[in-house]
C-alpha cells in the first residue's frame, strides 16, 4: 500500500491560514492606527480652532472691558454734570428770592420812625434786629410782617439813649413762606380770626 503523507500539505495550509490571519490581523491594525490618527488629527485641529477662538474672544472682551471702563466714567461725569445742571437750575430758580424778599422787607418798614441794623435768612428762618422810636412802631411793623410772613415773634425790646432820645432795640424772627404761594386775601384772614 501506498502512504502519502499529507502532513506537509496539512502544515502547508495552515502557514498559509496563520499568514493570511496576521495580515488581516496586521492590516486591521494599520486600519485602527490609521483611523486613530486621522481622528487624532481631527481632534488636534478642533483643540487648534478652540484655542483661536479663546484668544479672539479674550480680545474682544479686553476691548469691551475698556469700552466698559468708558461707559462708567462717562456715566459718573454724566452724574456730576446733572448734579451741576440741578444745582445750576435751583440757582437760577431762587436768585430773585433774596431780591424780592429785601424788597418786601423794605415796603412792610414805617419811615423816619425805624431802621433795620442785623439781617440774617437761613432755611427759611429770618433774624431781624433794629432800632424804633416807641413801642407802638414796633407793633406796627410785626402787624405788617405777619401779612407777608408767618410765625412772626418778637425777641427782647431794650431801651437805650441816643442824642437825647429815648430809642427801642428789638429783634425779631419769623419764617418766610414760599414766594410762589398765593397769599390769602385780607377778607380770608379776618374771617379766620
Amino acid at each position: 500500500m501506498i502512504r502519502i503523507n499529507l502532513l506537509p500539505y496539512r502544515d502547508e495550509r495552515i502557514k498559509r491560514e496563520n499568514r493570511r490571519k496576521a495580515a488581516i490581523f496586521l492590516i486591521g491594525v494599520f486600519a485602527l492606527g490609521f483611523i486613530l490618527f486621522l481622528y487624532n488629527s481631527h481632534l488636534k485641529s478642533n483643540i487648534a480652532a478652540l484655542e483661536t477662538d479663546i484668544k479672539n474672544t479674550q480680545q474682544e472682551l479686553a476691548k469691551f472691558k475698556k469700552i466698559l471702563a468708558e461707559i462708567d466714567s462717562i456715566k459718573k461725569e454724566l452724574g456730576t454734570l446733572k448734579k451741576k445742571i440741578e444745582v445750576i437750575k435751583g440757582l437760577s430758580k431762587n436768585r430773585k428770592e433774596p431780591v424780592i424778599l429785601l424788597e418786601t422787607m423794605s415796603e412792610l418798614m414805617i419811615p423816619k420812625r425805624m431802621k433795620l441794623i442785623n439781617f440774617v435768612e437761613k432755611d427759611k428762618n429770618i433774624n431781624i434786629a433794629g432800632v424804633a422810636l416807641d413801642d407802638r412802631t414796633i407793633a406796627d411793623y410785626m402787624k405788617q410782617l405777619e401779612k407777608k410772613f408767618s410765625d412772626v415773634q418778637l425777641g427782647p425790646i431794650m431801651q437805650f439813649n441816643r442824642d437825647g432820645l429815648k430809642l427801642k432795640k428789638f429783634k425779631l424772627s419769623f419764617i418766610n413762606r414760599n414766594p410762589n404761594e398765593p397769599e390769602e386775601p385780607e377778607e380770608e384772614k379776618k374771617d379766620k380770626n
